[in-house]
């Protein structure tokens, strides 16, 4: 299958020494990133370490890497080392690549070496990531290879592309490539693969994105820019330092459990369980559960599956949208309707002169951090609800009355969304009663 390669990826295919590629989201950075690799390990032997936000995202590269050599050159191929590791990709010249998960520390990297290290995401890459996967390629003299959309600017990947790209530092390390999603659109040659009309449609959705997306998330998501406004909400130390519940091994039938519940749409979407207890005043976290393609009777089932387990004293869940399904089912059920509270974080909040103050989702939010901050909730030690919370921005932006209006949002949340509603528990600890049905 021939494909055909924008200007810049051909550029970045020549291009030898390290490199940084900031763009806009679908351009194909991960197709050049997986080839070049390739290319690489062809030429001579060659071990490359690819890092990624999770496995699965490593993983893709990897998939895109081999399905390109069996295009070009399938003997090359080392099928019994390859076959034996599926997190590794072998070539009969000694070659290899290898996928990790980056974790919140980069401690999946340590013990290496390589010739090249490829981070994936790389604008979302904490401190501590850097300090353990850059000695990876120090006594090869490698190469680092990194690709992402902008988060803010802050951190390794904003700073490396400072500066060469602003500052234009003659000592910078990186050679950027910066594209945005618009310019690969209007761009791209007409081909078989992308004709007039497809290049249209997309140009289409675009204009529509703009429209429903905030100046700041379409500069960031499509236009490849850092935006000093939109910022991470719960910093990476805050998030490790309630990082501290384990899931115990037995539930704790004494406690008062709760349940925070975030519903997804059927498809790749998101269902998200958080369970916790009360001691005294802070929340500790016991069950973090995701769930993907479900229907919403499934999401119900084991909504009372779950509360038959804990006894919740409170199932905090989403009542709009989709949600309103399993709320129905919720308030309709003799086991659940006397604990099930609809929390809706689009309604807007009133104060008692009748004005708009803003929108519960912020409040619920804050109301998280400042537990956070407070250290009164406890959070398992999952890598999933880091990169959740971590995944989550926010923005200041001018009301309808131009006075500043805080905008939080994000691309992972749904288990973020999930803690906003457990972290409600904190303010039901002294309504414990229970609405019980005395037949006569």
């Amino acid at each position: 299958m021939t494909i055909h390669l924008d200007d810049w990826q051909k550029k970045v295919l020549e291009h030898k020494g390290d490199l940084l590629l900031c763009t806009g989201r679908r351009v194909g950075k991960t197709y050049i990133m997986a080839r070049k690799a390739i290319d690489r390990m062809l030429e001579k032997k060659t071990s490359i370490i690819i890092f990624s936000l999770t496995e699965d995202q490593a993983m893709l590269i990897l998939a895109m890497a081999q399905q390109y050599l069996l295009e070009i050159a399938p003997t090359k191929l080392d099928k019994k080392k390859t076959a034996t590791n599926k997190k590794n990709l072998s070539l009969k010249n000694g070659s290899t690549m290898k996928v990790r998960a980056a974790g919140d520390t980069g401690d999946s990297g340590r013990g290496f070496e390589g010739g090249i290290l490829i981070v994936d995401e790389a604008a979302r890459m904490g401190k501590f990531f850097w300090i353990a996967v850059l000695p990876i390629i120090l006594m090869t003299a490698g190469e680092v290879w990194l690709a992402s959309t902008p988060f803010g600017k802050q951190g390794y990947f904003w700073e490396r592309f400072n500066e060469t790209y602003n500052l234009q530092d003659p000592k910078a390390r990186f050679a950027v490539f910066h594209e945005t999603t618009e310019n690969v659109v209007k761009t791209r040659e007409i081909s078989e693969d992308w004709t007039t009309e497809h290049q249209e449609k997309v140009l289409r959705i675009l204009e529509q994105d703009k429209k429903t997306m905030s100046k700041l998330e379409y500069g960031q998501e499509y236009q490849g820019l850092f935006l000093e406004d939109l910022m991470q909400f719960f910093p990476d130390e805050m998030i490790k330092d309630c990082q501290t519940a384990q899931r115990p091994d037995a539930i704790k039938k004494e406690k008062d459990h709760y349940l925070g519940q975030d519903i997804a749409r059927m498809g790749k979407d998101q269902t998200s369980y958080e369970i916790g207890y009360l001691e005294g005043e802070t929340i500790v976290q016991v069950e973090n559960k995701i769930t993907t393609e479900t229907y919403l009777t499934e999401t119900f089932k084991l909504t009372k599956e779950f509360d038959n387990q804990y006894n919740f004293n409170k199932i905090f869940t989403d009542d709009e949208g989709i949600g309103v399904g399993v709320f129905d089912m919720l308030m309709d059920d003799d086991q659940t309707k006397s604990k099930t509270i609809g929390v809706n974080n689009s309604k807007k909040v009133i104060d008692r002169e009748g004005k708009e103050k803003g929108i519960l989702k912020e409040e619920l939010y804050f109301h998280l951090r400042a537990l956070m901050e407070k250290k009164k909730i406890a959070l398992l030690d999952d890598l999933s609800i880091f990169n959740s919370l971590k995944s989550v921005q926010y923005e200041y932006g001018p009301d309808a009355l131009g006075s500043p209006k805080i905008k939080i949002h994000g691309n992972d949340t749904h288990i973020a969304e999930g803690l906003i509603r457990l972290a409600q528990a904190t303010k039901y600890k002294d309504l414990n009663f229970k609405v019980y049905t005395i037949k006569i």
